[in-house]
């Protein structure tokens, strides 16, 4: 069976403050149906590590979702409104789409990193993108940085409840191992880039 293909231009069918429905027709054999896509703006998570120590800055958090605390990579929106982002969405594929996103998503990890860790950053990089799923278009933004310097305070947002965590890398992967980083995405890229970070280090 050939793959499906698009035979139109996607089109917004609902569109709320956060997310937008948009449907998309594409050819399926010898038949048009239209596929539903959920969209909401992306995130970014920032892994915020001091390489002499071996430490890594994640939060813990009152978390509505689960009902209780957990052990977060720090991060947020980079749009807080699906507004800004639709246009990106409707005009671009994923590579380009994340092209024309990196400035955006690098300011938005240096400032999510200073209201919720007193983080100053230096060396921002993107790591990459992880995407959601196949019906909900929420794509997650990965960006490794150095710690240059921390505030006595954090500065989060109103409602937020968030404890400040410097964490040793071994540490943080059993943080990972063991599931207390319950935002699954966020461990897996955590994961991957200490066991990186430690091979750097060792030599190996």
């Amino acid at each position: 069976m050939s793959a499906p293909t698009p035979v139109g231009p996607p089109e917004v069918a609902f569109q709320s403050r956060v997310f937008a429905q948009v449907h998309t027709p594409n050819q399926v054999g010898d038949q048009v149906v239209v596929f539903e896509m959920a969209v909401r703006p992306p995130g970014v998570r920032v892994i915020v590590v001091d390489r002499t120590e071996q430490l890594v800055y994640l939060t813990r958090e009152m978390r509505t979702e689960t009902n209780g605390w957990d052990w977060r990579v720090p991060g947020g929106k980079v749009y807080n409104k699906i507004e800004p982002y639709l246009p990106l969405y409707l005009e671009h594929d994923d590579s380009g789409r994340a092209e024309a996103l990196t400035e955006k998503v690098l300011d938005s990890a240096v400032q999510e990193a200073g209201e919720e860790l007193g983080a100053v950053l230096s060396n921002p990089v993107l790591l990459g993108r992880s995407p959601c799923g196949a019906t909900v278009h929420w794509d997650l933004y990965f960006v490794l940085a150095d710690l240059q310097s921390l505030r006595q305070s954090n500065n989060p947002e109103a409602g937020e409840v968030i404890e400040v965590r410097p964490v040793r890398w071994t540490e943080a992967l059993d943080l990972v191992d063991s599931g207390e980083i319950q935002e699954e995405r966020s461990a897996m890229w955590l994961r991957r880039t200490l066991l990186r970070l430690i091979r750097e280090v060792s030599g190996g």
